[in-house]
């Protein structure tokens, strides 16, 4: 008879490296907004974000056959002080069930990370990337929002 329960606890073993892989990821990206934060005067921050593809003939086929629309994930940049959120596409984003490996792609260029010390690189070249350097520079040029006089009030009661 087949062992269940050595198959049962390889998967339990397995959900908890991805558990902690995926923490560690988070704690990068949560690194670099940290690091953002202090030379951008917090006007830059970094995140993963889930986008639909566009194209009308896959979006009519999926609602045709009941499908799920196609998504990808992309590494995003916005300003949260700025007017309008808008925000950036750096790269395409994707990462394994297990969290590692995950893997950036900069323009043509294909990062795959197999650890927390090679993410980190990867994001320090998505950093040094002229066209990424471009629109993070757009997005810091962004208005500011007006800080509103019943907030401050607010804050120092």
């Amino acid at each position: 008879m087949a062992d269940f329960r050595k198959s049962f606890s390889a998967g339990i073993n397995a959900a908890k490296v991805a558990e902690k892989n995926r923490d560690e990821i988070q704690t990068v990206f949560d690194e670099v907004n940290k690091q953002l934060e202090e030379v951008a005067g917090g006007t830059l921050s970094i995140d993963r974000k889930r986008y639909y593809v566009n194209n009308a003939i896959q979006d009519l086929a999926a609602i045709a056959n009941f499908k799920q629309r196609e998504v990808y994930e992309a590494v995003i940049a916005f300003n949260p002080k700025a007017s309008g959120s808008a925000e950036k596409e750096l790269a395409n984003w994707k990462m394994s069930n297990d969290g590692y490996p995950c893997r950036i792609y900069i323009g043509s260029n294909h990062i795959s990370c197999e650890d927390k010390k090679a993410l980190e690189g990867a994001i320090q070249e998505l950093l040094r990337d002229t066209a990424v350097g471009e629109k993070l520079y757009q997005l810091m040029s962004l208005p500011i929002l007006p800080v509103e006089p019943d907030d401050e009030a607010d804050n120092d009661s």
